[in-house]
């Protein structure tokens, strides 16, 4: 596809998905509060971030 930036965003709580993203490379970007409703209350949204050539560096 010829990207040259993929990004990604999950919830705070979902730390299986924050711990993937993160193995693979994506830095996290920033962290918008209190932006999601999950099981009865609002949690921190964080965004996630990988440039083409960070990823070519982890190969």
């Amino acid at each position: 596809m010829n990207l040259r930036r993929v990004s990604a965003h999950c919830g705070s709580f979902n730390e299986a998905s924050t711990g993937l993203l993160e193995s693979l490379g994506f830095e996290r970007k920033g962290t918008l509060q209190q932006a999601t409703w999950f099981r009865g209350d609002y949690h921190d949204l964080y965004w996630y971030g990988l440039l083409r050539e960070e990823w070519r560096t982890r190969k």
